[in-house]
């Protein structure tokens, strides 16, 4: 039959010694694919972050005295009246 591995503890039955060439190789590509999940949710996150700064800088002012964001349409900060370009 195939040799048992004990589940919770760690320890390994005589039949399957630890640190086999077959176990090795699985835990490279275990190790390989979350590296890759890893790095596509990092290009993900920072794709929408860009885009969404794009359409910030597209959308809006920021005004120069109070820091706050202000639609492109309008003449004066919504917060402290200051005059925006």
């Amino acid at each position: 039959g195939s040799p048992v591995r004990v589940g919770f503890t760690g320890e390994q039955s005589p039949a399957c010694p630890s640190g086999s060439a077959s176990d090795m190789l699985v835990e490279e590509k275990a190790m390989g694919e979350a590296l890759l999940n890893a790095a596509v949710a990092v290009g993900i996150l920072g794709g929408s972050f860009v885009v969404t700064q794009w359409f910030v800088r597209k959308m809006y002012y920021r005004c120069r005295r109070c820091g706050a964001l202000n639609a492109k349409r309008r003449s004066q900060c919504r917060q402290c009246a200051e005059s925006l370009p």
